[in-house]
């Protein structure tokens, strides 16, 4: 007689077998992996040591000055263009100063989403969207 749960133990024993052959893997990878890092920091430590590492650290330096340059130079600050919508859109009526206002609201939002990304304080205030929300922010 065919037991019914014979066909959960087939793809069990199947998934094990699977997760037991790179499992026993792992630690001959390790070793391998380990035992050639060693023998590249070696070679490094004994070839390259005529290189200062502040000329390294320069280089290193010198690039994240200039990634963290273009980061804030391609982020977009709201204010002059704040001052061009109230400069062109022009009316004194609701209707002109609630729309002057939602372009500046939608400014601010989209400022607020692009520091929420690079912004750890930012980030702890507004986590999730519903609380950018929450605050009156939309």
């Amino acid at each position: 007689m065919k037991s019914i749960c014979a066909i959960p133990f087939v793809f069990l024993s199947n998934s094990f077998t699977f997760f037991a052959f790179f499992f026993k893997r792992i630690p001959v990878c390790y070793v391998s992996f380990f035992s050639t890092f060693e023998e590249v920091s070696r070679y490094l430590d004994q070839e390259l040591s005529f290189i200062p590492l502040t000329f390294i650290l320069g280089f290193y330096v010198s690039t994240i000055v200039q990634r963290w340059t273009i980061i804030f130079t391609s982020m977009g600050y709201i204010e002059s263009e704040a001052l061009l919508i109230g400069n062109y859109v022009q009316g004194d009526d609701e209707e002109t100063k609630m729309q002057r206002r939602a372009m500046v609201r939608y400014m601010c939002l989209s400022q607020l989403l692009v520091y929420r990304d690079i912004s750890v304080p930012i980030r702890r205030r507004f986590p999730t969207y519903d609380a950018i929300v929450k605050a009156g922010i939309r």
